[in-house]
């Protein structure tokens, strides 16, 4: 695989990163009960830790001289403006899975780029990490009971 296809395969992964619903929600604007506090800080954990994937997703695809695409963000969520983050956190739960799932497949693609390999992994990583704490809060929402 080449450099143009390594980047095209980070470029769909930027995309995945930026429409995710961490993002959707750092632009809408969250209520946030006393009782929600934890699981808003991990939502801004999610934001800021996306924020580096992409960082690192836009710099490998500079070292291999390629240069990502304009984002698309989610529009299904344009709606959103002040949401309860208990309502969107099934929502967000969804939309983490899918992110794991675009890596997953991405890896699989990219069997000879290990650079690029390594990279994933380690954001895979921090995605699967994230999806796990998120579900220790799943009881206490509605939308999963």
């Amino acid at each position: 695989m080449d450099g143009q296809e390594s980047g095209s395969i980070l470029n769909k992964l930027i995309h995945a990163e930026q429409a995710g619903m961490a993002q959707c929600l750092r632009e809408a604007g969250c209520f946030v009960s006393w009782a929600g506090a934890a699981e808003y800080d991990l939502l801004q954990r999610m934001i800021q830790v996306s924020d580096e994937h992409i960082a690192w997703l836009t710099q490998r695809m500079d070292e291999l001289g390629e240069t990502p695409t304009p984002g698309h963000y989610n529009t299904r969520t344009a709606s959103l403006h002040y949401v309860e983050l208990q309502v969107a956190w099934s929502y967000l739960l969804v939309s983490q899975e899918q992110i794991i799932s675009a890596y997953q497949q991405a890896m699989s693609l990219l069997t000879e780029d290990h650079a690029c390999r390594d990279l994933l992994h380690r954001i895979l990583q921090r995605h699967q990490q994230f999806l796990g704490e998120m579900q220790k809060f799943t009881p206490h929402h509605p939308a999963h009971c």
